[in-house]
């Protein structure tokens, strides 16, 4: 078992100091350079971002500022681990194959756990200006920024590059297999479900399709009667682990309180989004398509991310699956073929 820390530092301008304004929405005041038109945000889960090819991305670049999910990196990390293997490659040229696709600038949200915190203590959250930027700035890969991969390895030491994760990946110089990951998807599950599990658990759930499921998740959402419990169990899932949970969720229970106990939506939309992907997930177990596997868990991380961009990618059924239930009929749900055919000028079958 291990755990994984990512932090993406960078400069959006010239400066000597961050540019910290939005883009397009005024002169940075830093540069007094107008930055460019807003491009469209774009997400990549794993499952698209290895189908499209190199010379393609730096082309999907050039059209969507592409949104790189601290899970991504993640999932990339664990292709390094001592009990992976691949057909034509060694683990570690299958992972500098996917760390030469980053390329250009890469802007990756804050943990989406981070973002419902502070939403959940009263701090407004939009959800219609793209991405929160890791220490509000664009970080930019290979130019200068850092990269900072921190692994947590059972008996409590820590395996850190020092700088440059991915351009250590890209060039192979990048030596740490990581331990095998030896959790189970039981455990995981049993642990999203938390203080729900004596409420609606999974022995109180029986259904056979999609659509039942998102009545079922939705039906509960907007029980009077689970208002309260639903509120405690959104902060247990948004925790800190390193910090007791009864911490956060004392001071959200008051504060929930002092707005005379509002349903989850009102109180925090984008924690209610949280809810909903992981209760979707939950009560639709044994109904979304794909066997049963621990990615289902970092799956679900960039469903959560959704919100905060205009185009998703994936090529993933069961992600596929579970998304077309939550996005917002202004953002795209697409496969990386529908990119590449939408991008290439010479039609299908893409670069």
């Amino acid at each position: 078992m291990f755990e994984v820390h990512i932090s993406v530092t960078g400069r959006s301008c010239s400066s000597t100091r961050a540019c910290r304004y939005p883009e397009a929405r005024q002169r940075c005041r830093s540069c007094r350079v107008a930055p460019p038109a807003p491009m469209p945000h774009l997400l990549f889960d794993k499952s698209a971002f290895q189908a499209i090819g190199g010379e393609m991305h730096a082309v999907v670049r050039n059209q969507y500022n592409v949104v790189t999910a601290g899970t991504l990196l993640y999932e990339v990390a664990g292709d390094l681990r001592q009990d992976r293997s691949f057909r034509t490659k060694t683990p570690e040229q299958h992972a500098a194959t996917l760390a030469k696709k980053f390329g250009g600038p890469v802007n990756e949200h804050r943990d989406w756990r981070d973002i419902c915190r502070r939403e959940l203590s009263g701090e407004n959250i939009r959800l219609d200006e793209g991405p929160i930027i890791q220490n509000e700035v664009e970080a930019i890969l290979p130019g200068g920024a850092r990269v900072y991969l921190d692994v947590k390895l059972e008996d409590g030491s820590i395996v850190s590059p020092t700088t440059h994760w991915i351009e250590r990946l890209a060039t192979e110089t990048w030596n740490t297999r990581y331990p095998a990951d030896n959790r189970t998807l039981e455990s995981g599950v049993k642990a999203l479900w938390g203080i729900l599990a004596a409420r609606i658990g999974p022995s109180k759930v029986r259904l056979i399709d999609e659509t039942a499921v998102v009545a079922e998740v939705d039906r509960i959402l907007n029980d009077d009667s689970l208002k309260e419990i639903l509120v405690r169990w959104t902060a247990d899932i948004a925790n800190d682990k390193r910090n007791p949970r009864r911490v956060l969720r004392d001071s959200v229970k008051r504060r929930w309180s002092t707005l005379h106990k509002p349903k989850l939506m009102t109180f925090a939309p984008y924690a209610y989004h949280c809810a909903r992907v992981q209760l979707l997930y939950l009560v639709g177990y044994n109904v979304w398509p794909k066997g049963r596997e621990r990615n289902d868990l970092a799956d679900l991380d960039y469903v959560r991310l959704l919100p905060f961009v205009d185009v998703f990618v994936s090529n993933d059924k069961f992600v596929r699956a579970l998304a077309s239930h939550v996005v917002r009929p202004n953002q795209e749900l697409i496969s990386s073929s529908e990119l590449k055919n939408r991008l290439d000028p010479r039609g299908p079958g893409g670069v």
